[in-house]
């Protein structure tokens, strides 16, 4: 029989111990951390040896699916002694606390082997705790022989039912910070989604503005290098005025580069997109490379091998892979070295989430790199923007890298850009690969002479001196004209004249009645005529095609020369579709 001495004194200590571990409970919320402080102070006060924490499997992933459920060892002490770390719930430990909250296991008893699924233990006496519907504490005594007494048992219960309260608490916090994780990951999604749904509708803006600025431009260089080189054609050789008209002349070129990049930027450009090699386009631009940026750059090209092809004007491919050249070129005033390489990739899911306009599957990449000065986070956040520019003036127009977007764009593709002060910067477009290739197309040959004719057309344009131009033009090459400032004035004209009228030559933007709904209406009338469209724009004829008879577009501006001949090709039938306006 124990003293009463000997109890109240036992009775004072395991209330020191309860004291401290209490203390322990509330110093961390980290599940590891709680563990460590909590086991440790325990072991030592009662000279234990071994413990080890499991939890039910559900409770650490509730949103995940784990299969059949089981315990997982969350912590053990020294863990050296681990060789489970996973067990089915059917284990004999939890058998046996399905009916009591604790449980002692001594050496020498058949379920001692049973409930060791540690490494090198073959002694002891194990106390087995429920910490109540999370999982299972194993704690180990080397010292005792027997079992430990229904008042050690009771003891522990005492103090193993708060340790389980701060493991709960624990296990609510670790839940609540992944919840909030998973809040800060999705308004991060949405916070990118809204920037790039910005950034997108910022510069389709730009681009909607840029094109109508370029069309109305347009309009105003048909006269410009229209009348000019008509001016030009009745000057002698050495007329003291063919200098300066031919400086005008150059000065409208120049103007129509400018439009061009402007049409590009609002994907309202003519474009005529068709399978081609990428590599053999970079090998062509090589050449180009290497007379424009100059000698104190070097030039590495890294072509992959069976790329296939991608669905693009070959000619703007030409004209990214020179932007960015150039822009390279300017980041390196002081010599560097520019690489183009080309590979194939495969894009995943998670890589195409944050680009709207790539889906899964495999691409053709090709990086633009150089070794020079490098963007800001600012400059890259603003660099496809029309007219953004870091150059000093009169050393760009800042439409470089906007025309490259919009090429890009226009062709199904993404571009990414890195860059960082001092670290050069990498373009890297991606385009989807196609297995097909087009055939070479051979040079146009023409004649030497603009063709005439006799035919009847009816020109529509609201634009008085272009419409003044085109009139003059084909009324010199000999047909017959009849002439509308719009719509209205064309029907009534088409319905008063009693000829044939073999060409309807129409601005496709026109106030009031644009010119695909004006043919439309004329076409309801029977009688058969050719059509030819001009405009600025190329979106707009071949986005909705008259399907009762094939349609050209002649893009603005045009010369009376390329005019002439265009005309005398719709008549005989030998040409549909998107014709340049100014070509070499």
């Amino acid at each position: 029989m124990k003293e009463p001495r000997d109890s109240f004194e036992k009775t004072i200590a395991d209330m020191s111990v309860l004291y401290e571990l209490a203390l322990a409970v509330g110093r961390s919320s980290d599940l590891r951390r709680n563990c460590d402080i909590f086991l440790k102070t325990l072991m030592a006060r009662k000279n234990l040896g071994y413990a080890a924490v499991w939890l039910n499997s559900e409770l650490l992933s509730p949103r995940k699916d784990s299969g059949q459920p089981h315990a997982v060892m969350v912590y053990a002490e020294p863990e050296f002694y681990v060789q489970q770390r996973e067990l089915p719930l059917s284990h004999p430990i939890f058998r046996l606390l399905r009916k009591e909250t604790a449980v002692t296991v001594a050496a020498g008893d058949p379920l001692f082997t049973e409930v060791t699924t540690e490494k090198n233990i073959r002694g002891g006496v194990w106390a087995l705790l429920s910490l109540n519907h999370l999982g299972v504490l194993k704690l180990l005594s080397y010292t005792r022989k027997e079992p430990f007494s229904e008042e050690d048992l009771n003891y522990l219960r005492n103090v193993i039912g708060k340790f389980a309260d701060s493991i709960h608490a624990c296990l609510d916090h670790q839940r609540l910070q992944e919840e909030v994780a998973r809040r800060r990951e999705a308004e991060e999604a949405l916070r990118k989604s809204q920037e790039q749904l910005v950034e997108a509708q910022k510069m389709e803006a730009l681009g909607r503005l840029a094109g109508g600025i370029a069309h109305d431009f347009n309009n105003l260089l048909t006269t410009i290098l229209g009348y000019g080189r008509l001016a030009m054609g009745h000057l002698y050789d050495k007329d003291p005025v063919r200098d300066d008209l031919a400086e005008v002349i150059h000065a409208g070129e120049r103007a129509v580069e400018l439009t061009s990049q402007l049409l590009t930027l609002g994907r309202r450009r003519a474009s005529h997109p068709r399978p081609v090699n990428p590599n053999s386009i970079i090998a062509d631009t090589d050449r180009l490379l290497r007379r424009t940026l100059g000698e104190d750059i070097e030039i590495a090209t890294v072509l992959g091998e069976n790329l296939g092809g991608i669905i693009i004007d070959p000619a703007q491919l030409q004209q990214v892979i020179m932007n960015l050249a150039i822009n390279a070129r300017d980041a390196m005033p002081d010599g560097g070295k520019l690489t183009i390489e080309t590979s194939l990739v495969e894009l995943d899911e998670t890589f195409c989430k944050g680009r709207a306009e790539l889906s899964p599957g495999t691409y053709v990449k090709i990086v633009v790199a150089d070794t020079g000065t490098g963007m800001t986070p600012e400059v890259r956040r603003h660099v496809f923007e029309p007219f953004f520019t870091t150059k000093e003036t009169g050393r760009g127009s800042g439409l470089g890298l906007s025309t490259v977007y919009g090429i890009v764009h226009q062709a199904g593709g993404w571009i990414d850009i890195e860059s960082a002060p001092g670290e050069g910067t990498r373009v890297i477009l991606y385009f989807a690969r196609r297995e097909e290739l087009a055939a070479e197309v051979l040079p146009d040959r023409r004649a030497a002479e603009t063709p005439r004719g006799t035919e009847t057309i009816l020109v529509v344009e609201d634009e008085e001196s272009v419409r003044m131009f085109t009139v003059k033009v084909l009324q010199e090459l000999g047909y017959n004209v009849l002439q509308a400032g719009n719509g209205g004035e064309a029907l009534l004209l088409f319905d008063t004249y009693r000829g044939p009228i073999h060409l309807v030559l129409t601005d496709v933007v026109m106030p009031l009645m644009n010119g695909k709904e004006l043919v439309r209406r004329l076409r309801r009338t029977g009688r058969e005529f050719k059509v030819l469209y001009v405009s600025g724009f190329s979106d707009e004829v071949f986005a909705e095609k008259d399907s009762s008879a094939e349609a050209s577009l002649l893009q603005k501006p045009y010369t009376g020369d390329r005019l002439g001949r265009v005309v005398r090709s719709v008549l005989d039938g030998e040409v549909s579709g998107v014709l340049p306006g100014i070509v070499s």
